[in-house]
């Protein structure tokens, strides 16, 4: 369980909904495991909810929907020139919580981001 402050209440409401965060990390990447991760997430299971490009970075999220309304599966990807790092959230979300998770996304460039 993680320990989230008063203030982060939403926060705390969907770490709740949680059922497994996975991570994999890998630096110097020459893409072979950027690639490895896009063979699991097919275009045809995985919609793109946020893309974000600034400074030679790309960060994606994107969300397994099997039901109108109830998103199995966000992911998020951060690549740059020389790692490549993959988060998995599974739960039972709705896209209130995908808005939430992705509204800290803000970038010099793009400014604040809204779904």
């Amino acid at each position: 369980r993680m320990i989230v402050k008063d203030e982060d209440k939403e926060a705390d409401d969907i770490v709740k909904k949680m059922d497994k965060i996975r991570f994999f990390i890998k630096e110097k990447d020459n893409g072979k495991y950027k690639k490895t991760i896009e063979n699991y997430l097919p275009g045809s299971l995985y919609n793109d909810l946020m893309i974000v490009k600034d400074n030679g970075s790309t960060v994606i999220f994107k969300m397994k929907e099997p039901k109108q309304g109830h998103i199995r599966e966000i992911v998020l990807t951060v690549t740059d020139s020389d790692s490549f790092v993959a988060i998995s959230f599974t739960g039972d979300f709705t896209m209130e919580d995908a808005k939430q998770m992705t509204s800290s996304i803000k970038t010099s460039d793009f400014g604040d981001f809204d779904l």
